[in-house]
């Protein structure tokens, strides 16, 4: 039973297949508000995505196996994409749909 606590306490902090959630969710929602920057041409909107990840210490890869382990728990994937929805207004402001 106290493991059961234990391990529901520990979500939000817990990790998506090695990626840290809130690592994950800055990276995502940098790699959104660098799609989003107008100012940037193809070459800049590449070079500045390697950087958003080396900063992180992230890999495509990791980000990317982050990003499927994710779909495999929709609840938690439905919160996480929020802060990242947040998160990457905070970066770029928000846009019209």
């Amino acid at each position: 039973m106290a493991l059961v606590v234990a391990s529901a306490g520990c979500e939000r902090g817990r990790g998506i297949s090695g990626v840290g959630d809130s690592t994950f969710v800055a990276a995502m929602a940098q790699l959104h508000a660098i799609e989003r920057d107008v100012r940037l041409d193809s070459a800049g909107k590449v070079a500045a995505r390697r950087v958003a990840l080396q900063e992180r210490g992230l890999s495509p890869a990791q980000l990317e196996r982050a990003a499927r382990a994710l779909a495999e728990d929709p609840d938690r994937a439905i919160r996480v994409w929020n802060r990242i929805d947040s998160a990457t207004q905070k970066l770029s402001g928000p846009t019209h749909r």
